[in-house]
């Protein structure tokens, strides 16, 4: 059986969010409670300026896929069976620069990583309308694009 996708959304805006990250953080707060396996992220702008050549939303937007990334490596088997399609090494997590430059890459593990996702897994996106901008529309499509096909 593979997951089903529950999405919660609410208007936009920035004090009407509050019931719904309230949602998000008790989701997130219950499945760790009950040990069940989950991956979580709470968007948000950064405070401080972002490099020259980037935005705001294209620096949280790539926080977002290496925090995902980075929690599918803690909660995947110690021995992967990889075939040639897979790679998972070391290598391969350099070419990860930190920049909208490595973004196939990005989704690239992430898409190797969900293979061995857990059969339930529990996975909280809050806030994920703050990343919208010009700069990250279609990163974001290809992003949640990749999180849905792997509950097909």
């Amino acid at each position: 059986m593979r997951s089903r996708v529950l999405a919660i959304a609410g208007p936009h805006g920035h004090s009407s969010t509050i019931p719904v990250t309230l949602i998000s953080a008790y989701y997130a707060s219950s499945a760790r409670q009950q040990k069940l396996p989950i991956i979580s992220h709470f968007c948000s702008l950064p405070r401080k300026l972002p490099p020259e050549g980037t935005t705001p939303a294209s620096q949280a937007l790539i926080a977002l896929i290496y925090s995902i990334i980075r929690q599918l490596t803690e909660i995947a088997p110690p021995v992967l069976d990889c075939d040639s399609t897979c790679d998972l090494s070391a290598e391969r997590f350099c070419k990860l620069d930190g920049t909208l430059k490595s973004w196939k890459e990005a989704l690239s593990v992430l898409d190797a990583l969900l293979r061995f996702a857990p059969p339930i897994l529990f996975c909280v996106i809050d806030r994920l309308d703050v990343l919208e901008d010009p700069s990250t529309d279609g990163y974001i499509q290809s992003f949640v694009q990749v999180l849905v096909r792997h509950t097909m």
